[in-house]
């Protein structure tokens, strides 16, 4: 440890806790005194230095400090703090997408103020390493094991008792073997130390045999003679690395060394690294029978700054046979946050990266081009996939805007496959595009493919977080099977380009398969993606994809959710998957479903029942003003029953509003929705219909409280079917009809003596109820009618609603109901019922009705009847 740094805080601190807690790439340093009031902040610069310490100020004195994700993993720490305030104990939980203290804390009471607590792995997946506390006077309270500098290996930020100034201590190595030789030669005596292939050279082979035979870590720099790029030329496979070493091509005058594997051998790997804590930089890895570099066992290392698959300009694919990178150890870093440390890996025989095991777990991918060349504009194509997490727990694939990879050109750009494959965290890159996200580069099959996968996160809630996830020829986002549950997609730009305008198509956006309970954006700020520009934009197929969310997104709008960005087909599809919900009941879970060129929502397959399409501006702009059509219709439900369409904006679509259609689609319920007006309900957004039932579609409710107007056609047409019933909804101002039971047209009752209402049709051609003319008095509304339907013919008691009429005679405002009994039919009795007046309600206004029998069979409105003034 020769260098050691010391920084300021303004007190002695006795708790510390690490990482990025302004969201920049950085770590960055929390310290705390026990009793104070404040945290100070150390950010962290990224080169092993701090700028000025930052103070925070708390409720109450500090009792216990810790760091680590505690809520939803986003790739950011969080730091919770105990603290003992006014209000009595309290643990303080900093957590913001913007980096931890960049929001109020989430306070929570506790019953006692003396308590310490940690942050666990319970479930064995990381190998998270230890505070070292010593409590006796002069001694180091704590010692945080950091990654500052260059190497692989830990650095130290002390704490001792009573001192206010935490002290850095960097690793370095111990010795450094410096490489002079394109040779291939062995080392001729690893007992000396020295680097010599018995000619006064020291080649690579060498090198790594004297570290290896070294006890500490040591440094493997470069200064070949001759002008340009050197080639070191294998005719074998290089020793494993055994011992923790800093392999640096970038100490090379020309900044990169060759590693051309074209004649070492059959199934040979480039680089195997088993000894953990090494740092391989600067290298062109190609041509090798098997993989670029091997990472196994001991975990750690930091692979950053190479060309691994390609010529040394990242121009031209030049293959290794197998996988670019192959991991099955934990804890190692692919590229880094800045460009500097980006690797080019490309051109692979396999995959570009395999993470592979339960044992690689908390690998970190970042700032790579993985599949394009340098310039992230071509392919170079990984074979296969060009990241494949293979049962491995725990890896983040990006993070920050900074940590941005370019993962395309290759088969899939992701695929996290097996059920120990939980929790990967992917975030802020680009998959299926250039590196501009400007141009489709796509992958062959899907953009991210969660295969049987649970609990992983695509995108985030910040901006940095967002995935561009477009271009891809299959799907941008496919979860499969039932042991895919609880992963989340949020914050995503799927099927567009990086600035959410133009189409970047996938064949579809999001692809659920079999897969239950993942929740596709989410209620809560910036969790809602944009799914535009592709064939279906979200699809939830199969009896096992049930539970499944979709919040808060745009699909088939640009990303101000103001014009059409269409996806080819429907905006969201639910073919033979049950109890999925589309929306909810909070503005964070609207979706705007509007500018795509086939259906809104298309419900079909006889399994997919339980739908719940709740609270979507469908249709409309995003703020529910204006139309942004869906070329067909807003809701197609397709011979399925038993779904719910509730408190919808549903408008501006160029066909029909809610198509209900085939004898299967029984059991479905419209309650609540404005369905051809704006999101006020009192300007229109017309549909070409608003409700359209056919092909043997019944037993339906449509009501309540709808609001069903402006459209250009008929408000509800019954084409055919029974049992639809349609109650106390407000139906007005309809370019035809309110309410229309086919043939089409107003359809007369048909009163034969003895046998009135014998027609058959949509809703039986249920007869409406024939009114007297009404009257207001003293705030009371008197209104005579009568149900001429035989007993034979409409099933008692029959259900009659009274509205307020428009010009037209549609029913805008619901009055009240009555019921008409047996008996009333077999006394032919006009009722004579009253209702509590709406101021509305005056002499010269008119009054409709609709009739409804015990089978859900409703008829059209009845002819007006006026209200006149009448006398007590």
């Amino acid at each position: 440890m020769p260098e050691t740094r010391v920084f300021e805080v303004l007190e002695a601190p006795e708790f510390l806790g690490a990482g990025d807690f302004d969201a920049d790439g950085h770590l960055d340093v929390v310290t705390a005194a026990a009793g104070s009031q404040a945290l100070q902040l150390l950010l962290g610069d990224g080169q092993g230095g701090f700028g000025p310490a930052d103070q925070i100020a708390l409720p109450g004195a500090v009792t216990a400090l810790t760091t680590g994700e505690t809520n939803q993993p986003d790739g950011l720490t969080d730091i919770i703090v105990g603290i003992v305030g006014r209000d009595g104990p309290e643990v303080l939980v900093f957590e913001s997408p913007e980096g931890a203290l960049r929001a109020e804390p989430a306070a929570l009471a506790r019953s006692i103020s003396d308590f310490g607590f940690w942050i666990l792995d319970l479930a064995d997946h990381f190998n998270p390493q230890s505070a070292i506390c010593n409590l006796q006077s002069e001694e180091p309270v704590a010692i945080l094991p950091m990654r500052l500098n260059g190497d692989a290996v830990s650095d130290f930020v002390i704490l001792t008792r009573n001192q206010s100034a935490p002290m850095v201590a960097l690793s370095a190595p111990m010795t450094t073997f410096t490489v002079n030789s394109t040779g291939d030669g062995g080392d001729s005596d690893l007992s000396d130390g020295i680097c010599n292939d018995g000619m006064g050279n020291c080649t690579l082979r060498a090198a790594i045999e004297q570290a290896n035979a070294s006890p500490d870590a040591d440094a493997i720099n470069f200064n070949i003679p001759g002008a340009g790029v050197p080639t070191i030329s294998l005719t074998s496979a290089l020793p494993s690395i055994t011992s923790p070493v800093r392999l640096d091509g970038t100490t090379q005058p020309a900044g990169l060394v060759i590693l051309n594997g074209a004649g070492a051998g059959v199934a040979i790997d480039g680089l195997t690294i088993t000894a953990g804590s090494s740092v391989v930089r600067g290298l062109v890895i190609h041509r090798f029978d098997k993989n670029g570099i091997r990472v196994e066992t001991n975990g750690g290392n930091i692979i950053e700054r190479n060309y691994i698959g390609t010529d040394v300009m990242g121009a031209t694919a030049l293959s290794n046979s197998f996988d670019g990178i192959s991991v099955s150890s934990p804890g190692n870093t692919i590229g880094g946050t800045v460009a500097a440390a980006r690797n080019v890996i490309s051109g692979n025989g396999f995959h570009g990266i395999e993470i592979t095991g339960s044992a690689a777990a908390g690998n970190i991918v970042q700032g790579n081009y993985i599949g394009p060349n340098a310039m992230g504009t071509v392919a170079l194509t990984n074979s296969f996939h060009g990241v494949y997490i293979n049962g491995a727990p725990g890896t983040i694939v990006g993070g920050t805007a900074q940590a941005r990879n370019v993962i395309s050109g290759n088969w899939d750009g992701i695929r996290i496959a097996g059920i120990s494959a939980v929790g990967s965290l992917v975030q802020g890159n680009y998959i299926g595009t250039n590196a501009a996200g400007t141009r489709v580069l796509g992958n062959s099959g899907e953009g991210v493919f969660i295969n049987g996968a649970a609990r992983n996160v695509i995108g985030g809630t910040t901006t940095g977080a967002r995935n561009v996830i477009s271009g891809n020829n299959s799907r941008g986002i496919f979860i499969l099977g039932s042991a895919a549950t609880e992963n989340r997609v949020q914050g995503n730009y799927i099927g567009t380009n990086a600035a959410g305008t133009v189409a970047l198509s996938n064949g579809i956006g999001v692809f659920i398969n079999n897969a239950p309970g993942n929740l596709i954006g989410g209620e809560t700020a910036g969790a809602g993606n944009v799914i535009s520009g592709n064939g279906d934009g979200v699809r939830i197929a199969g009896s096992g994809a049930t539970g499944n969310q979709v919040q808060g997104n745009l699909i088939g709008t640009n990303a101000n959710g103001s014009a059409a960005v269409a996806n080819s087909q429907d905006g969201v599809a639910i073919n033979d998957a049950p109890r999925n919900l589309i929306g909810g009941a909070t503005v964070g879970a609207r979706n705007v479903i509007s500018g795509n060129s086939g259906r809104g929502v298309f419900i079909f397959g006889s399994g997919a029942t339980g739908t719940v399409v709740k609270g979507n501006y469908i249709g409309t702009n995003a703020s529910g003003s204006a139309a942004v059509s869906n070329i067909f219709h807003g809701v197609f439900i397709n011979n399925v029953a038993n779904n719910t369409i509730w408190q919808n904006v549903i408008s501006g679509n160029n066909l029909i509003g809610i198509l209900i259609y085939g004898n299967g689609a029984r059991g479905n319920q419209v309650e609540g929705n404005f369905i051809g007006a704006d999101a006020t309900g009192a300007n229109p957004v017309e549909n070409s219909v608003g409700v359209f039932i056919t092909e043997s579609a019944s037993n339906n409710m449509i009501g309540m409280g709808n609001i069903i107007a402006f459209n250009a056609g008929d408000g509800v047409y019954v084409q055919s079917g029974t049992g639809n019933a349609i109650l106390s909804n407000s139906i007005f101002a309809n370019g035809t009809m309110g309410i229309n039971l086919a043939p089409g047209g107003l359809t007369s009752n048909d009163d034969i003596a003895g046998n009135e209402d014998a027609d058959t049709g949509a809703n039986n051609l249920q007869n409406c109820p024939r009114l007297g003319d009404g009257g207001v008095n003293d705030g009371t509304l008197i209104v005579s009618y009568a149900v001429t339907s035989a007993i034979r013919n409409s099933v008692y008691p029959v259900r009659v609603e009274f509205f307020k009429a428009d010009a037209a005679g549609q029913g805008k405002t619901f009055l009240g109901l009555d019921i008409y009994t047996v008996a009333d039919r077999i006394g032919a009795v006009t009722k004579t019922v009253t209702f509590a007046s709406p101021e509305q309600m005056k002499t010269g206004d008119h009054i409709v009705a609709t009739a409804t029998d015990m089978n859900g069979n409703t008829s059209e409105f009845s002819a007006m009847a006026s209200i006149i003034a009448r006398q007590p």
